[in-house]
C-alpha cells in the first residue's frame, strides 16, 4: 500500500511516532444565524483541544465565533495576506490550545488569488507551533475549495426550520459546484434521541430523493440549557459546565473525529 493511501489512523500513528507535523482540515457550514448551529463548531474546537491538539478555528462565517469565547477581533486573515500583521498579531488566543483565525474577507480573498489550498495550510504548519486541526466555517462556496472529492464537510443542523432549509440548500449547491465531496451532517440541539433520528431521517430523505445525495450524520448534541448561557458568557460548554450532557456529547465526537474522512496535509510552507 502506497503511503498516500494508508488509512487515516496509521498514518496519523506514523506522523505521531516519527514526530512529523500533520494538519487535520475539516470544513464547517452552520447555515443562518442560529444560536445552536453555530455554537457546535466552537465547542468541537474546545473538546478537540481539550484532548491536546492544538485546534484552529478559520473564521469566515458570520462573525459568532469569537465572541462566543469572549474574543474581540481587530485584524483579520486578509491583513495578514496584505503583508500588514503577523499570524501572532492576528490569531485570537482562547486559551487551552485553542485560537481563531478570523476570515470574514480574508478566505474569499485567498481562494481568488488561485493560490492552491495546500499553501494556506502549508503556512499553518510551518509555524513554531502550528496546530494539528484546523476547522474551517464558513459558507459552502468558501470552505468546499479547500477539501476535494472524497474528502468531508460537515453541516450543523438544529431543529429550527431555518437551519434545517439551511443546510439542505448548502449541500444542494455543493452538490452542484463541488461533486464528490462528502458531506456529514451534525445535528446539534435536538430534544432526545427520538427526535434526533427523527430530524436525520427527514433531512436524509430529503436529500436522497431530491438531490442523489446520501449524507452521513454525526452523533447528535442534546438540547442543553447551560449551551446558551456558556455562550453568552463568552465561554464553551466544557468550561461552565463541564459534567453536563452537551460537553460530554462534544467529546463523544472528539473521540470519534479521526474516524472521519477530514482532509489531511504534511508539508510545510517554505521560504
Amino acid at each position: 500500500m502506497r503511503p498516500d493511501v494508508l488509512p487515516a489512523d496509521q498514518a496519523l500513528g506514523l506522523r505521531q511516532a516519527f514526530g512529523r507535523p500533520g494538519l487535520t482540515v475539516l470544513p464547517v457550514c452552520a447555515p443562518g444565524r442560529d444560536a445552536s448551529s453555530q455554537a457546535w463548531i466552537v465547542n468541537l474546537a474546545a473538546a478537540l483541544a481539550e484532548r491536546g491538539r492544538r485546534t484552529v478555528i478559520l473564521d469566515a462565517g458570520p462573525g459568532l465565533v469569537s465572541p462566543a469565547l469572549g474574543l474581540k477581533a481587530r485584524r483579520e486573515l486578509r491583513h495578514l495576506l496584505a503583508g500588514e500583521c503577523t499570524f501572532d498579531e492576528t490569531v485570537l488566543e482562547a486559551g487551552g490550545g485553542l485560537a481563531v483565525l478570523p476570515a470574514p474577507r480574508g478566505l474569499e480573498m485567498f481562494l481568488a488569488s488561485g493560490e492552491a489550498p495546500a499553501t494556506l495550510f502549508g503556512a499553518f504548519l510551518a509555524l513554531p507551533e502550528p496546530p494539528a486541526i484546523l476547522l474551517a466555517n464558513g459558507p459552502v462556496e468558501l470552505v468546499a475549495p479547500l477539501v476535494e472529492a472524497g474528502e468531508e464537510i460537515v453541516f450543523v443542523a438544529s431543529p429550527a426550520r431555518e437551519s434545517v432549509t439551511g443546510v439542505y440548500a448548502a449541500i444542494k449547491r455543493l452538490e452542484q459546484s463541488f461533486p464528490g465531496r462528502v458531506s456529514r451532517i451534525a445535528l446539534t440541539g435536538v430534544a432526545d434521541a427520538d427526535s434526533g433520528d427523527a430530524l436525520a431521517r427527514r433531512l436524509a430523505d430529503a436529500t436522497s430523493r431530491f438531490l442523489g445525495h446520501n449524507p452521513e450524520f454525526a452523533p447528535a448534541v442534546p438540547d442543553d440549557v447551560a449551551l446558551h448561557d456558556a455562550a453568552r458568557a463568552g465561554r464553551t460548554v466544557l468550561a461552565a459546565r463541564p459534567d453536563g450532557p452537551a460537553a460530554e456529547a462534544f467529546r463523544r465526537l472528539a473521540d470519534g473525529f479521526d474516524g472521519w474522512r477530514a482532509a489531511r496535509h504534511d508539508t510545510p510552507l517554505e521560504g
